[in-house]
């Protein structure tokens, strides 16, 4: 009985250890540990995985499955001076595509592209545990963004730039408000008794360590997105800028505005970078934070968490390119998710609707007549607005009447519109990012077709259009 009792513990035990053999084929899900060993240049992350194999070479190749699958789907914490990093997505993509992720890990798989290096711990000592059962802890070299590369195009993970119709979004890289003011990169100006920041980004984004953040953030983000580059703007920024000048106070368009509307990115990636003295100042700690703001409603869209590093030497650059590395990837899930949502949902601002002293009797109770039917002039203002807007499922239009509306002024908010409209060029359908100037213009050209009533169209930044009510033919 104590025979057949022990030949059972060596059964289980058995059992409980074949995962580490070379026949397993889920051994990649199966690392005892991990957590960042050293920072990489150019996407590379070293990471210590502790695992197990029959020998030590099948502890190495184990271990590169096992560091592929922990960037893919589990991520790994902070640990020598690097900060976390968040997996590129998560089980249910690899239980939605379990039989194309089996044969990326299976032995000679495509995973192997992305870990040209394991080597042995140089201070943990590989051990054996048992005849056939050696325990150790690798260092495995991982190209996290070639593999992100990979992955994306061969559509196994969402790329942060998701679009079902192919666009790709803009994004400009600024220096956060926090650090322009720390930097003395803003001044204050009176727009008709409110004072108004104007961030001078022309030279804020030339300092030294912003220079080689914004750097950093763009070799990160550059395959997935259009990166608008601020210094290529500036003469349609100051062309704005005195066109706007030249208007009358209460036409003008606040400076904000000017960038958003001349710049026409999809969002604003800010940095912050925030420099604290420590011990009497022999140790600096340097704590970077990454923002997205949203140029069409002027809120802030979604942070990333605040990095820190820490240094007593000169490897301030060094440090501030693997910050943001991590930073980056941190942020990502969370640009993945806003360009998701904003597919199906649109693209949120606001629609001013007023009529001109020109216009005379005209107004927003006059009853006019499309095809056929007798309606009021907010009727048919209300029906081509919604007829431009993203509809529920439920068929209404994405929009709420903003205040009250009177004869002369119609004001809506959580107008969503499309994020691209197409276009004809020589012939050929383009798809083009999507504007309340564009969806205005539209409205605008369905009234003097339908009604004979000629507007005029004033945008104020990206997210917010005027449509005024000149006359009629």
């Amino acid at each position: 009985m104590k025979t057949n009792f022990k030949l059972l513990l060596f059964i289980v035990f058995f059992a409980n250890s074949i995962f580490a053999q070379k026949g397993d084929p889920e051994v990649y899900k199966k690392a005892k540990g991990r957590e960042p060993f050293q920072q990489g240049l150019d996407g590379t992350i070293l990471l210590t995985i502790k695992t197990q194999g029959e020998s030590i070479d099948d502890c190495k190749e184990n271990a590169k499955k096992q560091a592929v699958y922990v960037v893919i789907f589990q991520g790994y914490n902070t640990a020598n001076n690097i900060p976390a990093a968040p997996s590129l997505t998560d089980l249910s993509t690899f239980n939605e595509k379990k039989a194309e992720f089996e044969d990326f890990f299976k032995d000679g798989g495509d995973y192997s592209q992305f870990t040209p290096r394991a080597e042995l711990h140089p201070s943990i000592p590989a051990s054996k545990i048992e005849k056939k059962l050696y325990e150790a802890s690798v260092n495995v070299d991982v190209e996290i963004e070639k593999l992100r590369a990979y992955l994306e195009k061969a559509k196994l993970i969402k790329a942060a730039n998701v679009s079902s119709s192919g666009y790709k979004p803009n994004i400009v890289i600024l220096p956060s408000d926090a650090w322009m003011k720390a930097h003395n990169y803003k001044t204050v100006k009176d727009n008709q008794g409110i004072p108004v920041d104007v961030f001078d980004y022309k030279n804020g984004i030339l300092d030294g360590d912003m220079k080689n953040a914004i750097a950093a953030i763009k070799s990160k983000f550059e395959n997935n997105f259009k990166i608008v580059n601020f210094t290529e703007k500036l003469n349609e920024i100051a062309l704005a800028e005195a066109k706007n000048n030249a208007l009358s106070a209460s036409k003008q368009e606040s400076p904000l505005d000017i960038y958003a509307k001349t710049l026409a990115a999809d969002l604003w990636l800010k940095i912050d970078i925030e420099e604290r003295d420590l011990n009497r100042g022999l140790t600096k700690q340097l704590i970077f934070t990454l923002e997205a703001y949203d140029p069409f409603t002027g809120n802030n869209a979604f942070s990333g968490l605040p990095v820190n590093k820490e240094t007593t030497g000169d490897n301030k650059s060094a440090l501030t390119t693997n910050a943001l590395n991590g930073a980056a990837d941190a942020i990502r899930p969370k640009f993945t998710d806003y360009f998701s949502k904003r597919e199906a949902e649109g693209v949120e601002g606001r629609v001013v609707c007023s009529v001109a002293e020109s216009a005379g009797d005209l107004n927003f109770d006059s009853q006019l007549t499309v095809d056929g039917e007798s309606l009021k002039l907010s009727e048919i203002f209300n029906a081509l607005i919604t007829n431009n807007t993203v509809l529920t499922k439920d068929g209404v239009g994405r929009m709420t009447e903003d205040g009250d509306q009177t004869p002369t002024l119609l004001k809506y908010k959580d107008v969503y519109i499309p994020v691209i409209s197409e276009k004809m060029v020589m012939g050929k359908k383009q798809i083009v990012s999507n504007s309340f100037q564009k969806m205005a213009n539209i409205v605008a050209s369905e009234l003097e077709k339908k009604c004979g009533i000629t507007c005029t169209q004033e945008p104020k930044g990206l997210g917010k259009v005027e449509i005024i009510i000149t006359g009629k033919k």
